[in-house]
């Protein structure tokens, strides 16, 4: 006993003085003392273990979502040991010894909760609920979200307060509020994420579950999504494509609307926003409710109207800029223990104008437009959108279900169809603006099956299968060349992901098998051609997350990824109306092959929290588009002429983020995210890549004031530095100067009628500063916009959860 005794010391010895070092003294002489009392009373000893058999064990949920949390951390004061929440949110502590313990849940985006707690018997069942923080960066790193399945990737979310004083904002740039999250723009209406310096179709958005597929290869062409369906936006930044399939090189976006309620009565919501740039207004509403008599159905109808005309730099008005915007979703489904099955279906239509200065009659034109400091064509403020301009109209109809089996797991079926209609029209001669020179329409089906199989001991995860079928038509009439073929496409995949969990540690990994064969028929030489391309890969990923303590995180995940080139990069030709430059692609591109590790450390404090990253990924055979630095005259104009072509690239940077609470009401928040990028072909820069950005803000938070809640102001500068690692020479204009753009916001909530009125108020550049942007393909003919006040109103109303 005497040995076994001093073994236990001995262990409780190094792991003390790794921990606690400043303790090591004062524990050496407990460890012979513990020595001797083990020696002197074994018989003690046997009767205390006989009494640490008890056992603690709950659930832990949000009080707003009801959502499981998952990988918030359970510990033990005393006895300086916890457990972390597992996929349903439960957790388990065990070989509990009699007495009185204080019980700490903690996660990054909850406010900490405590109870003290008696053991003394079983079995103790204690659930905890937890409220959304506070003290947040604005977009928080969380260790585990429900529906994200590689756990060890970092996630940024935005949600609740900071997703409401984003609102009105394209997706786009409502993400730009997350470190290592910029965008690529085409003028002031559209706007493209950007994460860790790629987008397009290394981007996968899922919307509401929904793999997004649109004519994303367009820099030009911005999701088809309402924002304003979403109550959670999350960002994954690593590689996923052992979840989701090919095209997730640089990670995922989610857009996730709130669960359908499962209880009667009725609830709601009326957003009202009006913004001083562009004179723009927004309109969008929500009601929901469940069924009297029929416990566990739900149902909600949403929609959006947006309207807005010119935009204007500070010293001129951006002509033909104006968007125009109208959506609206509907669902309705069934949520019981065992099972359940919804049905959604949403319809998104915007007209969008491009920057009349972007398209010019003659090459002397266009040469000079470039060294001008205004645009060519300005005109006066207007709300009518004239060519050029974009119409898109996206359908999205979901159906899906879940079947809980009992001691296998839980499965899930998921349909998608979309059907996405794209229409882009040119300044043309003889009065024909009106017939679209780009015509496109894109029907998509996705069907995926998962099951999720029940948790072994330690072990949890899931196997899946996905399909997709996309078929691309030119509608005929546009008296133009296609831009693009019309193509066939087939998509199949299988993957498989476990992961095991045990007190601070947590390890997972999975495997992916995706076929993909597409099929597209063109003209060559005015002859009918249909080119048929096979590509098929497997791929891995594997990570690791380890909590030394409640208030740090620490996660690695290495994994690799896929893209073949898309239809526009193989087989593009001529002018793309909506960028105004000609683009030529390439039948000699081959499939992009990335490798991606990326880490990252968390900590969250009572008044200090942190976030920090470092990544890198290699991509093989990389495609962009790249200048041709010329110049080519067609009937319609003169366009600058870009190429798709190949080479290899690495990417490295790294995002961070803290917020300090100064005081009990002021908190100061600074982000910054640097990346570099390398064309290691040719040992040169790569071509449009954001520059390093910096923001801090210092916001005041009164909290009550009389009838007033949540009074908050904010001031805060965001500094873009000038992008001096583009390549020399290989541009129509050297990238622009740094800038810096100070912001105000300050808003509260005030009640009215039983319910609470959010309003706030903010200016953006609110010096007025004139300034261009590195990632905004229409820098080569106009500045950005100038000052906007925005004034947001929100109102809830009914019985809110």
């Amino acid at each position: 006993m005497v040995y076994i005794c001093n073994v236990i010391a001995f262990g409780l010895f190094l792991n003390l003085a790794y921990t606690h070092l400043a303790t090591l003294s004062r524990f050496l002489s407990c460890f012979f003392l513990f020595s001797l009392l083990c020696g002197a009373n074994t018989r003690l000893a046997a009767q205390l273990a006989e009494y640490c058999h008890f056992s603690v064990q709950g659930s832990i949920r949000g009080q707003q979502e009801k959502d499981p949390i998952i990988g918030a951390t359970i510990y033990i004061k005393e006895l300086r040991k916890g457990v972390v929440s597992n996929v349903n949110g439960e957790y388990l502590i065990t070989n509990l010894c009699t007495g009185y313990y204080t019980l700490i849940c903690q996660h990054v985006a909850y406010h900490t909760d405590s109870i003290r707690i008696h053991v003394h018997e079983e079995p103790i069942q204690l659930n905890f609920s937890l409220k959304e923080a506070d003290i947040q960066l604005e977009a928080v790193v969380v260790t585990g979200e429900k529906n994200l399945p590689i756990s060890t990737q970092p996630v940024d979310v935005l949600k609740g307060t900071a997703l409401d004083q984003a609102r009105g904002q394209t997706l786009g740039n409502m993400l730009k509020n997350m470190t290592g999250v910029s965008t690529l723009q085409t003028g002031p209406g559209i706007s493209k994420p950007v994460i860790h310096g790629l987008h397009s179709n290394r981007i996968l958005i899922l919307n509401n579950g929904i793999r997004q597929e649109g004519q994303q290869w367009g820099s030009e062409h911005a999701p088809e999504i309402d924002p304003f369906i979403a109550t959670k936006l999350t960002v994954v930044k690593g590689a996923a494509a052992v979840r989701y399939g090919a095209d997730a090189i640089g990670g995922v976006i989610i857009a996730e609307p709130p669960p359908l309620p499962i209880h009667s009565g009725t609830t709601g919501e009326v957003n009202l926003i009006g913004y001083t740039n562009g004179r723009a207004g927004i309109a969008s509403a929500l009601v929901q409710g469940g069924f009297k008599n029929a416990e566990g159905w739900g149902w909600r109808l949403q929609g959006t109207g947006r309207r807005a005309g010119d935009s204007h730099a500070p010293d001129y008005m951006l002509s033909n800029t104006g968007v125009k915007e109208f959506n609206f979703s509907g669902a309705l489904g069934v949520n019981k223990t065992r099972y359940g099955a919804d049905i959604y279906f949403s319809r998104f239509a915007t007209d969008i104008g491009i920057l009349r200065s972007a398209h010019i009659g003659s090459i002397t034109d266009r040469e000079e437009a470039i060294r001008r400091d205004e645009p060519f064509y300005i005109q006066d403020f207007t709300y009518k959108i004239n060519a050029p301009n974009q119409h898109i109209v996206h359908y999205l109809l979901k159906s899906s279900a879940f079947f809980n089996a009992p001691g296998v797991g839980t499965f899930r079926l998921q349909y998608g169809g979309q059907l996405d209609e794209r229409q882009e029209y040119d300044i043309r001669r003889a009065g024909r603006s009106d017939k679209p020179a780009l015509d496109l329409q894109l029907f998509t089906h996705t069907l995926d099956a998962v099951l999720e199989h029940k948790p072994l001991k330690n072990f949890s995860g899931s196997v899946g299968l996905s399909g997709m079928f996309q078929d691309n038509n030119n509608i005929p009439g546009t008296g133009v060349t296609a831009f693009v073929p019309n193509y066939n496409a087939w998509t199949a995949g299988v993957f498989g992901i476990e992961k095991w969990t045990k007190g601070r540690w947590e390890l997972e990994g999975g495997v992916r098998y995706d076929y993909r064969s597409q099929q597209a028929q063109r003209f060559v030489n005015k002859e009918l051609v249909k080119p048929e391309l096979v590509f098929h890969n497997v791929l891995g990923t594997v990570g690791l997350a380890y909590r030394p303590d409640p208030r740090w995180v620490f996660k690695s995940n290495l994994g690799t990824a896929w893209r073949p080139p898309n239809i526009a990069e193989l087989y593009s030709q001529g002018l793309h109306h909506g960028s105004a430059t000609f683009e030529n692609g390439s039948d000699s591109l081959h499939t992009e092959r990335a490798i991606k590790w990326i880490n990252t450390a968390g900590f969250n404090g009572s008044r200090f929290v942190f976030e920090g990253t470092v990544y890198l990924n290699k991509i093989n055979n990389y495609i962009y588009l790249k200048p041709g630095l010329t110049i080519e005259q067609s009937v319609r104009g003169a366009f600058l002429v870009f190429n798709y072509t190949q080479t290899d690239a690495l990417f490295f940077g790294t995002d961070a983020a803290v917020a300090y609470k100064l005081t009990k009401e002021i908190t100061f928040r600074s982000k910054a995210s640097l990346i570099r990028a390398q064309d290691t072909r040719r040992n040169n820069y790569l071509i449009y890549v954001p520059a390093d950005r910096f923001e801090n803000s210092v916001t005041y938070n009164q909290g009550k004031l009389g009838k007033l809640s949540g009074l908050y102001f904010t001031v805060g500068a965001t500094n873009v530095r000038r992008q001096n690692r583009a390549p020399e020479g290989e541009d129509y204009l050297a990238a622009p100067e740094s800038y810096m753009l100070l912001g105000l916001q300050a808003g509260f909530s005030v009640p009215v009628v039983k319910h609470q009125l959010s309003i706030s108020l903010s200016v953006d550049n609110a010096l007025n500063t004139s300034y261009r942007d590195y990632m905004n393909r229409l820098r080569y003919y106009a500045d950005e916009v100038g000052r906007n006040i925005t004034l947001r109103l929100k109102y809830r109303f009914g019985k809110q959860e």
